[in-house]
């Protein structure tokens, strides 16, 4: 009986952590000390906005290139 119970209480919390979804909204920030980017990759967007909803993700990226930033 104590393993019914068990499994019922981990399928529940099973079923409850899928239902969620995964949320990458917010602001990344490429960390520069530790970037092994090298010149070929001066474009590369040093941050990253997302904004998401259930049916779409937002991206705005920011890069800095020849001293002018971009939006991208």
């Amino acid at each position: 009986m104590k393993k019914i119970i068990y499994l019922f209480v981990f399928t529940l919390i099973s079923f409850t952590a899928m239902s969620k979804g995964i949320d990458f909204s917010g602001t990344w920030n490429l960390n520069k000390p530790k970037c092994t980017l090298n010149d070929q990759f001066s474009m590369a967007p040093s941050q990253l906005i997302l904004s998401q909803t259930s049916e779409i993700l937002d991206v705005e990226k920011h890069a800095n290139f020849q001293g002018q930033d971009i939006t991208i």
